[in-house]
């Protein structure tokens, strides 16, 4: 689809979009570790970039990242996508999702997308979707339609856009509008959405972590097939702070090198997990006490940026104008 890019949208600092009402939202893949988005879409709620039953940002997304632009176009609170997460991770623990993931999430997608999603994503939502032809794969960004048949064709390519080979479902591929397809993320990075002044970048890995091998990923999938647990369980995790420290300078210049604005590593050390147990975690549904810590890291990552660019001192700023005309409103 024309208009969408990829990397680094230069024409405008996040303040300045904010204040205007012209911010994008970009998720990339993230598995599993959609937990961690849970934490940051209810920073974005509480800072007013995102309200649930209004008007969403133009939100870009690609694997669960396009499943979380989902969420959030479809005007869901971002307490209701957590307590989703939540269901999701609790369902494939007690009974193994590895292998069948692909039906396993249209059918929680049915049960909680609203009956008009398609109506409110429509214009405003755009998915990454690897379609498989004969001279190779390519990437294919879609947007949803309100026409018959609209929310069930969103939520087809909502499970497209997620869609692991094996890992799914046991084909390598799904057939999604007529075509073979695969997750986005094999072919697409970090998708932004057209026409914004400013695009939030938000991913699920540190951008100095090493990269995911072929290794960590075959056998991250074949202990979620055998349903095995995620290791991170054992792992001793740190004590979260309630607040995040103030963002390092070296920090949000390692963000902004590598094309990103929210990321684990940014308010504090992402060095409790290796990389092997990180990239298990995106495929292995984490513990509950796990679920919530990544949780809680997303909240500090998204708030620490917030705070960094000036964006929560403008939405409490912002807050204050509101509460002060409802009151000017009821008293006459």
């Amino acid at each position: 689809m024309s208009g969408l890019v990829t990397g680094f949208v230069a024409n405008g600092t996040a303040l300045s979009a904010f204040e205007n009402g012209t911010l994008g939202l970009s998720f990339g893949g993230a598995g599993l570790l959609i937990a961690y988005y849970v934490g940051i879409v209810k920073v974005l709620q509480q800072l007013g970039i995102v309200v649930p039953g209004k008007q969403a940002p133009p939100v870009a997304g690609i694997s669960s990242g396009a499943l979380t632009a989902g969420v959030i176009c479809s005007g869901m609170s971002a307490d209701r996508f957590g307590d989703t997460v939540h269901d999701l991770m609790r369902r494939c623990r007690e009974k193994q999702c590895a292998g069948r993931m692909d039906s396993t999430l249209k059918g929680i997608l049915d049960a909680v997308l609203p009956t008009d999603a398609a109506r409110r994503c429509k214009g405003n939502f755009f998915a990454g979707v690897t379609v498989l032809q004969d001279q190779g794969p390519r990437s294919l960004m879609t947007g949803a339609s309100d026409g018959p048949g609209g929310r069930s064709d969103l939520i087809s390519t909502l499970a497209a856009s997620a869609y692991i080979p094996i890992w799914s479902g046991r084909s390598l591929f799904t057939r999604w509008r007529g075509m073979e397809t695969a997750d986005g993320s094999l072919s697409i990075a970090q998708p932004c959405p057209p026409a914004v002044e400013y695009c939030i970048r938000i991913a699920s890995r540190a951008p100095d972590a090493p990269p995911t091998t072929i290794g960590d990923t075959v056998g991250a999938i074949a202990r979620a097939l055998a349903g095995l647990p995620a290791a991170a369980a054992g792992v001793l995790k740190p004590a979260l702070p309630e607040r995040p420290p103030k963002v390092a300078p070296w920090r949000l210049a390692r963000m902004q090198a590598a094309g990103l604005d929210i990321a684990p590593g940014l308010a504090v050390s992402n060095s409790v997990f290796d990389s092997a147990t990180w990239t298990e975690l995106g495929l292995i549904p984490c513990d509950p006490d796990t679920c919530t810590w990544l949780e809680h890291l997303g909240r500090l990552d998204a708030m620490a940026w917030a705070e960094t660019t000036g964006i929560a001192q403008a939405a409490a700023r912002k807050l204050q104008v509101e509460k002060q005309n409802s009151t000017k409103a009821a008293t006459g």
